[in-house]
């Protein structure tokens, strides 16, 4: 509404009028046509002032449309799921299974990168973390077999290593940087023919 509720003829200029470029509504949307201004700096659509049709004017100037975007999502409050990172632990299944499922959630405007578990994954999967912050991917770890690349033939089987750097290289199409956050390809590795020695010390007894 106007500053004050009355002003005299000579406050006001009536019957202006702009062809573009000059004015624009508070909404960002460029103005032609009728206009009034006030001494007050106050400026309206409509010849006078009309309570049921006048709309503010401002200055126009150009925006760009990502800004115009951006200022859409911000004014629009949304409650997201905070998260935590996860830690993890590999157990005997896993070795068996000779690998993990790894689950990594980057910050998209930093290269900040977070390990969390599957549930919290599903979350993100299911927007409910925030998306227009976060980007992920899930990834096949190998943590146990063969160390080394062999070939045989025309046959090439990929060790622990190789197998890590291809999961890393296709990931990091989506999450750019994710070979330093994840740069080393043997983490978790456990040699599963590995036999506890016997305790000669007796711990465990």
């Amino acid at each position: 509404m106007r500053i004050k509720s009355f002003y005299s003829a000579n406050e006001i200029v009536t019957d202006l009028y702009t062809t573009g470029q000059q004015l624009m509504t508070v909404d960002n949307k460029e103005y032609i046509g009728l206009y009034h201004k006030y001494s007050t700096g106050e400026i309206y659509t409509q010849p006078k002032w009309n309570p049921e049709k006048s709309k503010k004017l401002i200055q126009y100037k150009v925006i760009a449309p990502a800004i115009i975007e951006y200022n859409k999502i911000t004014n629009v409050k949304l409650n997201y799921e905070s998260f935590k990172t996860h830690n993890i632990k590999i157990t005997s299944q896993n070795i068996n299974d000779g690998f993990i499922d790894r689950f990594i959630l980057k910050k998209i405007n930093e290269n900040r990168f977070y390990e969390i578990n599957e549930q919290t994954y599903e979350l993100y999967s299911n927007k409910k973390i925030d998306p227009s912050l976060y980007i992920g991917v899930k990834i096949k770890w190998t943590i146990s077999g063969r160390l080394q690349t062999t070939t045989k033939g025309t046959v090439t089987s990929l060790g622990v290593s190789d197998k890590n750097i291809a999961e890393i290289e296709q990931a990091e199409k989506k999450l750019p940087g994710l070979s330093i956050f994840l740069n080393d390809p043997l983490q978790y590795y456990t040699d599963n023919d590995f036999i506890s020695p016997t305790d000669i010390n007796g711990l465990d007894s």
